[in-house]
């Protein structure tokens, strides 16, 4: 199975036929035919049926093309990187930002690193889950959470910062502010996706709360709840997460809240050879105490 094939079989579920499926993507019906009968001789049975009404796709046809965009999408990521790993330059740091960094803070550490060591050129990406992509030739993640398992690389604290519920004094003079943790129930919530529906007590546990607004991003997050669309769980004002956000002050401080923990990860590969050189050697001055002896 290759991925032409998948695309083939795509092309027969958008189309609706072989014929449709061969106009839309300007490939011959019998090369279509001829994918679509080397991916069932993959699987081993059928993909599609056809009949009176036309293609059918059957459960194992309808399984790939659930799958395909993926891995079609993770294709084009792979030759992407690769074409720029052909044009690399050996002082090139590549770097996987989790999502919600603020733009001005990312410029603040890159100016600092260029200061330290002019001759590094950056390349940034970010990414939602950017521990999910620790097979990729990154040089340094910076995430927030645990750190992946040690014999995967270094990792370091960057930023700790207090977490607690925010909102613009625009939206609490349009709404109140809430003076109990039950009374959030009646107000507007952001969350941030990926995490559980609740918020930490300070004196322990968590109440269970239900998002009215979800996003993947810190920064979006401040700047949501500064634009006055409800009471955010983020870090403190200050933390250089919510730079544009005015006016944005604490919500029942005294009763939610936690701390926000972002790390640096070095994996071993860039450590031993494939990071530039003058990163490693101040990765080296950092790392220093989690080293073996």
């Amino acid at each position: 199975m290759t991925l032409q094939d998948l695309e083939a079989l795509l092309a027969l579920a958008r189309g609706g036929s072989i014929q449709a499926a061969a106009k839309a993507s300007g490939v011959p019906r019998t090369t279509l035919r001829r994918r679509l009968d080397r991916l069932e001789a993959s699987v081993g049975a059928p993909v599609a049926t056809t009949g009176p009404s036309g293609v059918t796709l059957t459960q194992a046809g309808r399984f790939l093309v659930a799958q395909a965009p993926s891995m079609i999408k993770r294709r084009a990521s792979l030759l992407t990187r690769a074409q720029r790993l052909g044009h690399h330059s050996a002082n090139q740091l590549r770097v996987l930002l989790t999502t919600g960094l603020p733009p001005m803070f990312v410029a603040r550490v890159a100016a600092r690193l260029s200061a330290l060591a002019p001759d590094l050129r950056f390349d940034l990406s970010h990414a939602a889950r950017p521990l999910d992509r620790l097979d990729e030739d990154f040089d340094v993640v910076v995430h927030m959470g645990d750190p992946p398992p040690p014999r995967d690389g270094y990792s370091r604290v960057a930023m700790r910062h207090p977490r607690r519920l925010m909102a613009s004094t625009a939206y609490l003079e349009r709404h109140g502010a809430p003076l109990t943790v039950e009374a959030l129930s009646r107000h507007t919530l952001i969350g941030l996706a990926d995490e559980p529906p609740a918020w930490p007590l300070l004196d322990g546990g968590a109440v269970h709360i239900q998002p009215d607004h979800v996003v993947d991003d810190f920064y979006v997050l401040g700047c949501m709840a500064g634009a006055g669309l409800g009471i955010a769980y983020m870090p403190r004002s200050g933390a250089g997460l919510a730079a544009e956000v005015e006016a944005v002050v604490p919500v029942l401080e005294d009763q939610i809240g936690g701390e926000v923990v972002f790390r640096i990860f070095m994996p071993m590969r860039a450590i031993t050879g494939g990071a530039p050189r003058t990163f490693i050697d101040l990765a080296l001055s950092l790392f220093r105490d989690d080293m073996p002896q």
